[in-house]
């Protein structure tokens, strides 16, 4: 089990994404906005964030660099409708760990999480 926070402005969005990673026995907690999802993660130091890149105010561009000035080992992984693949690597190079389209397909999910708990247990040994 790891604890994830999930970032977007669609709370029906946060609330599926919640929905899924709970059934499968995860912590996950939801922030509607960048400012929200820094607290949150100040408090409570997740194990991966899940982060829309377009959100009004504080954009996902804007709170992944400054999750990265925080937390430089924190996992996130980009939820965007963005498919400009130059936009997308560009998230990559700034820290980035990797990207989800929207809609988000399950099996893109299951596939970052599979490699987030691979990525925690090798912490463990």
């Amino acid at each position: 089990m790891f604890s994830v926070v999930i970032v977007d402005d669609e709370i029906e969005i946060c609330e599926m994404l919640r929905d899924f990673l709970e059934t499968r026995g995860h912590k996950a907690r939801t922030a509607q906005s960048g400012e929200e999802a820094l607290r949150i993660i100040d408090e409570e130091m997740p194990d991966m964030v899940l982060l829309d890149y377009n959100m009004p105010g504080m954009d996902g561009e804007v709170t992944l660099k400054e999750i990265k000035n925080r937390y430089q080992d924190l996992p996130v992984i980009m939820v965007t409708i963005n498919s400009d693949r130059k936009k997308l690597l560009d998230l990559i190079k700034k820290g980035a760990l990797d990207f989800i389209s929207k809609p988000i397909y399950i099996n893109d999910l299951e596939h970052c999480l599979s490699m987030q708990e691979l990525s925690l247990g090798k912490k463990s040994l």
